[in-house]
């Protein structure tokens, strides 16, 4: 619980520190839980027909959180890259340097998941009627949809998270 308390105030330092930059991120995470309806399909064909016939949109707006995780963190190690090399050039393994960028990401993902879960929550319980033979608290699409974003949010974090821990620390110093 202190942990996650931690991450929110951290999560809202960067707001306030980087307003764009954040929001950009905690909106592009929203939208990938939109991909809620995708990936709902994806594993629950088999079980039952679902009133959703293409899961077309969803996947778009899965693809769009990707690339929108990706341009972020690539922008964020590109702006810290002197930082990252004043850290290698004091000692820091490249797994410190991965570990940075990656919590970083899940950072930006708890603030993302907490505000994608509680408006789906919202307008799942106000579009209850139109969805037939579904509950709208979905055990499948509360815990799975979140952890099949965590890994996609992950990986689209590796190549920046790779590329900041290949910064050599007297380039990054010379660096501006």
């Amino acid at each position: 619980m202190q942990s996650l308390r931690q991450d929110l105030r951290y999560g809202v330092r960067m707001l306030m520190k980087k307003p764009g930059f954040t929001m950009i991120a905690i909106l592009t995470l929203a939208l990938g839980i939109g991909a809620n309806t995708a990936i709902f399909t994806l594993f629950d064909s088999q079980l039952r027909p679902l009133p959703v016939s293409n899961p077309g949109l969803g996947l778009l707006a899965l693809l769009l959180a990707t690339l929108g995780i990706h341009g972020a963190m690539a922008y964020s190690v590109s702006q810290r890259t002197r930082e990252i090399g004043i850290r290698m050039a004091l000692g820091a393994d490249r797994r410190a340097v991965l570990r940075l960028v990656l919590g970083q990401v899940l950072r930006l993902f708890g603030v993302g998941l907490a505000l994608g879960v509680t408006g789906s929550a919202a307008i799942s319980r106000a579009l209850s009627s139109l969805l037939f033979g579904l509950s709208p608290f979905d055990p499948l699409a509360y815990v799975g949809v979140p952890l099949f974003l965590a890994v996609v949010a992950l990986l689209a974090a590796c190549g920046p998270a790779l590329r900041a821990t290949k910064v050599d620390p007297m380039i990054a110093l010379r660096y501006e």
